[in-house]
């Protein structure tokens, strides 16, 4: 278990990235996310360092899935996001692919702030994917290295994925007759 305290776990990029670039399997959950960030000393615009990492990782044959928050404050930065991470995966005929939360589902917001790399690692997190939670913000992290855990986040993301839209159907088993005081 690898504790990361933000700002000071980030003095030249955010520690997710590192993280991201080297996955050949990424499957992340946020709350928040930002597609350009300003730079702290020129304030001069440019594509988020967490979206650049994930694109390298693309780029050299990894499979993203990310989830992102879709409640209507997250909804316009969320779905910039989301549509250029696509969009990049797309023309480059890649495996990756970032979705809004579907509301339809049991779960009505994604606050997670967290990824699973490999099957392998597990980050939990409160840095949301804006330049403040690296550089600005007293933030904790906690990345695990337990398959069983990243076993647990895995199924967690997967229900979250593909939410479950079908109502239960309960069954006890098949019918059982049984006298007064026999034991069923």
């Amino acid at each position: 278990v690898t504790l990361l305290v933000s700002p000071d776990a980030s003095p030249q990029e955010p520690f997710l990235c590192e993280v991201i670039r080297s996955s050949k399997e990424i499957l992340a959950e946020q709350f928040q996310a930002d597609l350009l960030w300003r730079d702290r000393w020129t304030g001069e615009s440019s594509i988020s360092p967490l979206i650049a990492a994930a694109e390298t990782a693309l780029v050299a044959g990894a499979e993203a899935s990310m989830l992102l928050d879709s409640v209507w404050f997250n909804l316009e930065d969320n779905s910039e996001v989301a549509e250029h991470l696509n969009s990049f995966a797309a023309k480059r005929d890649l495996r990756g692919e970032a979705r809004l939360m579907d509301l339809s589902g049991p779960i009505s917001t994604l606050h997670n702030k967290g990824l699973v790399s490999d099957r392998l690692a597990t980050l939990v997190s409160s840095n949301n994917w804006v330049r403040s939670s690296f550089a600005e913000n007293r933030e904790l992290a906690v990345l695990a290295h337990s398959s069983e855990l990243a076993e647990y986040f895995t199924a967690a993301f997967e229900l979250d994925w593909e939410p479950d839209s079908e109502a239960p159907t309960a069954n006890a088993g098949p019918d059982l007759r049984v006298s007064v005081g026999e034991p069923a």
